[in-house]
């Protein structure tokens, strides 16, 4: 409730819903009016050379208050899992006749080889970022939350966080 901005309210006008969502956030180099929070890297230099007991992190914008934080270690533990070998799959989801089809490829891309600094490097650049959905409703005088953060980058930027990127059309490969 406190970083975040009314996107509801009651019959009386008072509010009963907030969303957290990028736009309550200043990147690197932004200074956004209605931004509540700074968004900085603590310990990055480059993509070889960072404090690994460093973070993606938020600050109050009026106090400098640490707000919320992801250290690199935990975030690096995640990275490693997920992202050193990756295929990025598009889809086309129809809905006709209230039946829902879904068709996946036929291209693939994949992404070979990364390191966890190359993410750090590629969020500093604003390649990468962090896109919360979280939000906060008033239902019968309890506030109810639902949180969703994620870090997102376009599929056009993927080269930033790997080493080599190949399409692979999958009607024409033997992979």
């Amino acid at each position: 409730m406190r970083y975040g901005h009314v996107s509801g309210t009651d019959e009386n006008g008072n509010p009963n819903e907030y969303y957290f969502t990028s736009g309550d956030i200043n990147r690197p180099g932004e200074d956004r009016e209605g931004a509540k929070l700074n968004l900085k890297l603590v310990g990055f230099t480059d993509a070889k050379h960072f404090d690994p007991n460093g973070m993606i992190a938020l600050y109050d914008k009026q106090t400098s208050e640490l707000a919320a934080g992801w250290s690199y270690l935990k975030l690096l533990e995640h990275w490693q899992r997920k992202h050193n070998r990756a295929a990025y799959v598009p889809y086309l989801r129809e809905k006709e006749d209230g039946k829902t089809t879904v068709e996946f490829g036929p291209l693939v891309t994949l992404g070979i080889s990364t390191s966890f600094g190359l993410f750090l490097k590629a969020f500093q650049d604003g390649k990468a970022i962090y896109d919360p959905g979280d939000k906060i409703t008033l239902k019968d005088g309890r506030w109810t939350p639902r949180s969703r953060s994620q870090f997102r980058i376009n599929l056009n930027d993927i080269s930033a966080i790997y080493q080599e990127v190949r399409e692979v059309d999958l009607r024409r490969s033997t992979i």
